[in-house]
């Protein structure tokens, strides 16, 4: 087991009771399956959307684990838009993990894999602004020293901290917490403009229509005008 999993096992432990139900953000994974072993209840994402364009997924599983705890490890790194995906997160609590920007090292990039590549690595202050912006209070948080591999980055990587983890909670007056009325309300307005873009195509087809087709009383080429 890589030393970055034992890790937040070890974080997992400390800090979420059994009695808490997790939502491990994203698909199912090993890590997932571990905490299942462990005798966690946990719940993953089923469908394979793409966080940065649709968070419906995240808000109807954590609105339903709203006592329980959402984790995000290693997931926000791999977002180009994390903003809407932590705002999106109803559970009252939140475990994130990111990597940590450094300067000896390009963020990671898997040219096989699209979906295994680091549009983000964070600096701590960036992270911690991300999460108030969003509505969460750090409660603790702590860094990773991780060094894998010979060379000189993974020896540099022992004086440098490689990931850095946060818990969080989020107060019930957050103003920019969702609520079903909102998006009953957001469903409908949704569900006008698509009603309104109908309507308009179909009026636009038939005024082409019309332009197409010259009406009985005017005179048609190559035929004599009518008498008076």
């Amino acid at each position: 087991m890589i030393k970055r999993k034992k890790k937040t096992l070890e974080l997992i432990k400390r800090l979420v009771p059994h009695s808490k139900t997790i939502y491990d953000l994203g698909r199912r994974n090993d890590l997932s399956d571990i905490m299942q072993l462990k005798g966690y209840k946990v719940f993953n994402n089923v469908g394979r959307n793409d966080f940065d364009y649709c968070q419906t997924e995240i808000v109807a599983i954590s609105t339903a684990n709203e006592e329980g705890i959402t984790t995000a490890f290693q997931i926000l790194e791999h977002l180009a838009n994390p903003f809407a995906v932590l705002q999106a997160i109803q559970s009252k609590e939140l475990l994130v993990t990111v990597p940590l920007k450094v300067w000896f090292s390009r963020a990671y990039w898997n040219k096989k894999d699209p979906e295994d590549c680091h549009f983000h690595e964070f600096e701590a202050r960036q992270i911690g602004m991300l999460l108030q912006k969003t509505g969460w209070v750090v409660m603790d948080s702590g860094k990773w020293y991780i060094g894998r591999g010979f060379g000189l980055r993974p020896f540099l990587r022992l004086f440098w901290p490689s990931y850095i983890w946060l818990h969080c909670r989020r107060p019930k007056d957050f103003i920019g917490r969702y609520d079903g009325k909102t998006f009953e309300q957001y469903q409908q307005l949704i569900n006008r403009l698509e009603n309104e873009k109908v309507l308009l195509e179909t009026k636009q087809l038939q005024a082409l229509k019309n332009d197409e087709e010259p009406a009985k009383d005017q005179p048609q080429p190559g035929r004599p005008l009518p008498r008076l």
